[in-house]
């Protein structure tokens, strides 16, 4: 039987690109997630309210409160399918992944070899 989340607040305040985020928006999912995620940017071009601008928990409760109120309505969780589907499309995703990877790796491999 389907389950539906209310809303996914992720825990880390930094994350490089949280794909959770990204999974949980493509199947009508509203997020929560800090300014500090790799992908806070683009979420927010998909509602501002997904992203939190301090780390104090007074802005997670409001924003926590409105996300609920705004996505309890089955049409604007397909609405954020949509919007998941233009804005996070497989292929420049991939290949975004693939780039930040090797940046990341290679900066490791650097400072390894430099110790």
């Amino acid at each position: 039987f389907p389950v539906t989340i209310d809303v996914l607040i992720l825990p880390s305040l930094e994350d490089a690109y949280p794909m959770v985020v990204l999974e949980s928006l493509s199947v009508g999912t509203p997020v929560l997630i800090s300014r500090f995620c790799g992908n806070a940017d683009d979420v927010k071009l998909i509602d501002p309210e997904f992203v939190c601008t301090s780390d104090g928990i007074g802005e997670y409760a409001t924003k926590t409160k409105s996300i609920l109120q705004k996505y309890s309505l089955n049409s604007n969780r397909d609405v954020l399918k949509k919007l998941s589907l233009e804005f996070f499309d497989i292929k420049p995703l991939t290949k975004s992944l693939v780039e930040l990877y090797k940046v990341a790796t290679f900066t490791k491999e650097n400072l390894t070899n430099e110790s």
